[in-house]
C-alpha cells in the first residue's frame, strides 16, 4: 500500500496528477506492527510463556473432557469460569493481553487441574495428556512466569489504552504523536520500576512458587529496550521520509500545542509551516490560493467589523461574523428562499406570532382576514410571501 514505486497511495498521485497527496498509515495498525517488530528480536522467557498460553488454549479448546474438568475446578473454589484464550489474532496486543489476564485470573484453577492429571490414581496418569499437565504446571508455577505474566500486564496496559485513544475518529496527528510520546515515557519507567500489577505479584505471591528470578530481570529490561526502539522507529523517526515529516509538521496547527508565553510564540512554527508551503506549494498554485491576499482581505473584513461602536463583540460572534463576510458568496449570487422558510418555520417569536398560529401561511391569513384596519404594518410586512422577501434579497 505504502511502497514508494507501486504502492497504492503512489499510484492514485500518478493517476489523477497530485504528487502532492499524502498517504496516513494506520496508526493502530502501526502500533500493531512496532509490537510484532519487538517480538521478532528473540526474548527466551517470553516466547516460552507466548508458546506456553498458545498451548493452553489449544489444551482446552480440543477436548471438551479437559474444558469439564475445568470449569469443575472453578466450581470447587467458588470461582467464577474463565476459560484460557487464544494468543495473536487480528489484534495481537489485545488478544495477549486478553490471554494473560485469563490465565492470571484462572491460576488457581489451572494449576488444581494440572495437579489431578498426574494423579497416579486417576485415569489419565501416564498419558500424553498427564505429560502436558505437568510441563504446564512446572512453568506456571515457577517465579520467572509469575513475575513476566503481571509484568507484560502492566506494559500492555499501557498500548492497550494508545490503542484505543488512535480508534477515535476525532484524533489529531498531534494528539497520536503525544500519546506515543506519553507511552514512551512509562514504558521507560517499567524497567526499573514495578507496575500496579507487578507489585501487587510481589507482595502477594503463592505459595507454590519455585525457582528465582534471574530470566524475569533479563527479560524485563530487554522487552522494554526492543519495545521502545520499535516504537520510536515507526512513529517518530519518519520511516518514510518526507510523507511522515509532513504529518508530523502539520501537528503546529493543533491549538491544544500553541505556546502560552510571547516569548515562546515569537518563532513557533515558522520551520513547519515553511515546509507545509513548500511541499504543496504545487497544489496551491493549481488552486489559486493566494495567502496574502487572503491574508489581507480578512485584515480588512476585521477593522471593518470590529469598529469603536463594536468593540465588545465577543470572540465567536467576531469569527461567525468574518466567516459570513470572507466565505459566504456575494449576495447577487446568494438565494434566500432556503433561510427565509426557515425563519417562518422556526419557534414563535413574540409580537409576531398570537396563540395558535404556528405557520407563516396561517399567520399571513389572520393578518389579512382582520377587518381591523389597526393590524400590525411590520407582522403584515413579514408574513408576505416568500417569494417577495426572494426578490428583496436578490436586489
Amino acid at each position: 500500500m505504502t511502497g514508494h514505486k507501486t504502492g497504492a497511495v503512489q499510484r492514485i498521485r500518478e493517476r489523477v496528477a497530485r504528487p502532492w497527496l499524502v498517504g496516513v498509515h494506520c496508526s493502530g495498525h502501526k502500533l500493531e506492527l512496532a509490537y510484532k517488530d519487538m517480538v521478532k528480536q528473540k526474548i527466551p522467557l517470553y516466547d516460552k510463556l507466548e508458546s506456553l498460553l498458545l498451548n493452553i488454549y489449544y489444551f482446552y479448546r480440543n477436548s471438551n473432557l479437559n474444558r469439564a474438568l475445568l470449569k469443575e475446578s472453578f466450581a470447587t473454589l467458588n470461582q467464577k469460569v474463565i476459560l484460557p484464550t487464544r494468543v495473536g489474532g487480528t489484534r495481537w496486543i489485545g488478544h495477549l493481553k486478553l490471554a494473560i489476564d485469563n490465565i492470571l485470573s484462572g491460576y488457581e484453577a489451572l494449576l488444581q487441574h494440572f495437579d489431578q492429571l498426574q494423579n497416579p490414581d486417576g485415569p489419565s496418569f501416564g498419558t500424553e495428556k498427564a505429560c502436558k499437565a505437568k510441563n504446564f504446571h512446572k512453568i506456571l508455577s515457577t517465579k520467572d512466569a509469575w513475575l513476566m505474566l503481571h509484568f507484560l500486564q502492566d506494559a500492555l496496559s499501557i498500548l492497550t489504552s494508545v490503542s484505543t485513544k488512535f480508534q477515535d475518529q476525532q484524533a489529531t496527528i498531534a494528539e497520536i504523536i503525544e500519546e506515543i510520546e506519553m507511552a514512551i515515557v512509562n514504558l521507560k519507567k517499567l524497567q526499573t520500576s514495578d507496575g500496579p500489577n507487578l507489585r501487587k505479584a510481589r507482595q502477594m505471591p503463592p505459595n507454590s512458587l519455585t525457582g528465582n528470578t534471574t530470566s524475569f530481570d533479563s527479560a524485563r529490561v530487554q522487552f522494554i529496550e526492543q519495545l521502545l526502539v520499535a516504537l520510536r522507529k515507526r512513529f517518530t523517526e519518519f520511516p518514510g521520509g518526507d510523507t511522515d515529516k509532513i504529518l508530523r509538521h502539520s501537528s503546529v496547527i493543533n491549538l491544544k500545542t500553541f505556546p502560552k508565553t510571547k516569548e515562546e510564540a515569537k518563532d513557533y512554527g515558522d520551520k513547519e509551516i515553511a515546509s507545509l508551503v513548500d511541499f504543496f506549494k504545487p497544489g496551491l498554485d493549481a488552486a489559486g490560493v493566494k495567502s496574502d491576499e487572503y491574508a489581507e482581505r480578512g485584515f480588512s473584513r476585521l477593522k471593518t467589523t470590529k469598529t469603536d461602536w463594536r468593540s465588545n463583540l465577543s470572540d465567536s460572534h467576531l469569527s461567525d461574523l468574518l466567516v459570513i463576510l470572507i466565505e459566504s458568496p456575494e449576495v447577487t449570487e446568494y438565494n434566500p428562499d432556503a433561510a427565509v422558510d426557515h425563519w417562518f418555520q422556526a419557534a414563535k417569536r413574540r409580537g409576531f406570532h398570537s396563540s395558535g398560529c404556528e405557520k407563516h401561511q396561517d399567520l399571513k391569513r389572520k393578518i389579512y382576514d382582520d377587518d381591523d384596519d389597526d393590524y400590525d404594518d411590520t407582522a403584515a410586512s413579514l408574513a408576505e410571501d416568500h417569494d417577495a422577501y426572494s426578490n428583496l434579497f436578490k436586489v
